[in-house]
């Protein structure tokens, strides 16, 4: 089973949480642990065209649009980490 993530920010911790999950999704081989595969299919950023430190696998994908997340019948999790709860409780 894959399980597939949207990450919601990519600043600082976002950027840290998304190396991360690349990083041990691909060295560590996530899959023989848990029994899934991770995928992340969104990335939630502000900018599309600020440069960016992470690599994003290439199945995944920057938005703006946080709608486009949510009808996204795929996404299994949806992963905050955008550091301001007034933002994070408007997409709730």
């Amino acid at each position: 089973m894959t399980t597939r993530i949207a990450f919601l920010g990519a600043g600082v911790v976002g950027n840290a949480a998304l190396s991360l999950a690349c990083h041990y999704n691909s060295r560590l081989h996530l899959e023989k642990v848990s029994g899934d595969d991770l995928e992340i299919a969104y990335v939630l950023v502000q900018d599309l065209d600020k440069e960016r430190e992470f690599i994003l696998l290439s199945e995944g994908r920057l938005t703006t649009n946080f709608d486009e997340i949510l009808a996204d019948p795929s996404v299994n999790v949806v992963v905050s980490l955008l550091g301001d709860t007034t933002i994070e409780f408007e997409y709730c």
